[in-house]
């Protein structure tokens, strides 16, 4: 099982992977169907902010609501619409303070339930380093899918 300090230290290298393509791509390029990078960046704030919510609701020894009850594509998209009227330097900010609060939560685990199985947001369990594992993937695969994109479109 990794430690948390090498969970938070995944989830910073994968952050960073996204965060160097940022000055690379244009702000409004249509990275995926009907997604610039704003809303993946709104995408990605979502899942850190559900996933934030289960570590806290966790630690104080209960379980966050499912935040994908309705299925991930409905979460995904209700994550990307909550922030359309964003600018893209506030949803940069999101995105930032969003990681730092899903680090804070991870810390904040206590020693004795780090261990645990914990509500994953979309209804599934399992631990936390299972949980963490699962977004750090996340924020890679996006950011490869970018990096390949944005290289088939200077071909």
């Amino acid at each position: 099982m990794k430690t948390r300090e090498q969970l938070i230290e995944g989830l910073d290298a994968s952050h960073a992977a996204m965060q160097s393509l940022l000055d690379e791509v244009e702000k409004n390029w249509e990275v995926y169907p009907g997604w610039t990078i704003r809303q993946v960046l709104a995408h990605l704030t979502g899942w850190d902010e559900a996933t934030t919510a289960s570590l806290r609701a966790y630690t104080e020894g209960s379980e966050a609501a499912i935040a994908s009850y309705r299925g991930i594509n409905d979460y995904n998209a209700r994550s990307v619409e909550t922030r359309q009227d964003l600018r893209y330097e506030q949803t940069c900010r999101e995105w930032e303070l969003a990681r730092e609060a899903l680090k804070a939560a991870i810390l904040a685990v206590p020693d004795e339930k780090f261990g645990g199985e914990v509500l994953y947001p979309w209804g599934q369990r399992g631990s936390i380093p299972q949980l963490i594992e699962i977004f750090i993937e996340h924020d890679r695969e996006h950011a490869d899918e970018i990096r390949g994109l944005k290289g088939k479109a200077e071909r």
